[in-house]
């Protein structure tokens, strides 16, 4: 089914709110692009594994590399929950590409639903960061909402909001982070989609807050159920 020019104009005037919604000015371009499988292996439960690489200073240096290994469970047709261990290197010297790994445990719950052909997903997610050198606590419960229609078979476009807040944080404000962003699913054939995005990131309560623009490339490859950005 076509858009109609109420979801056209939805879209941009969240578009519109987006840019216009801070003050604070961004520092930087980055761009994140990977991809994840899937394989089925009951007709609940699913193997994903997941590979990304993410550049800042303006899309021209290394900043993360991110590997995902879990598993998704489908509790019903619209309830969905994830269980995966990431490892994500760091960067903490971009003269010398010298990295740092990081260990996290992420546990998230997925519902979904449709309303007037507009099918919705809220997320919520808990997410905890290990170091080798104990150093690091980090700790969060993230909730993301996403919107996402039809164009046609193939073409999908989203929109979604996401907030970070700090779990075991004691020093001012648990909520230090919002994303707001956009961007298209293409279903390129039966177990292959291709998703581009653009992410508004801005950090708040903390000390140097930033502006983040995240320009998103993602390919996916299912053998079972469809692998989308709802997920």
């Amino acid at each position: 089914m076509i858009l109609n020019k109420e979801k056209i104009s939805a879209l941009i005037v969240f578009i519109v709110i987006l840019y216009s919604s801070s003050n604070v000015k961004a520092k930087d371009n980055e761009m994140w692009t990977g991809y994840k499988w899937q394989l089925p292996l009951t007709e609940e439960l699913s193997l994903r594994f997941a590979n990304e690489v993410r550049l800042f200073r303006d899309i021209t240096t290394v900043k993360q590399l991110l590997q995902d290994i879990g598993i998704r469970f489908n509790i019903t047709d619209y309830l969905d929950a994830t269980f995966y261990y990431r490892l994500r290197m760091k960067q903490h010297d971009p003269t010398e590409q010298l990295f740092s790994p990081f260990h996290e445990i992420n546990f998230a719950s997925s519902i979904d639903f449709s309303y007037d052909e507009i099918d919705f997903s809220y997320r919520a997610r808990y997410q905890k960061e290990f170091r080798d050198d104990k150093k690091s606590n980090d700790e969060y419960f993230r909730n993301r909402i996403v919107a996402q229609t039809k164009i046609t078979k193939q073409l999908r476009p989203f929109v979604f909001s996401e907030l970070f807040y700090r779990l075991n944080y004691h020093k001012g404000d648990r909520f230090n982070a919002v994303r707001l962003g956009f961007g298209l699913d293409w279903k390129i054939a039966k177990t292959v989609s291709l998703s581009g995005s653009y992410t508004y990131e801005e950090e708040f309560n903390i000390e140097e807050p930033e502006l983040r623009n995240i320009w998103g490339l993602e390919i996916s490859f299912d053998i079972g159920k469809g692998i989308s950005v709802l997920d």
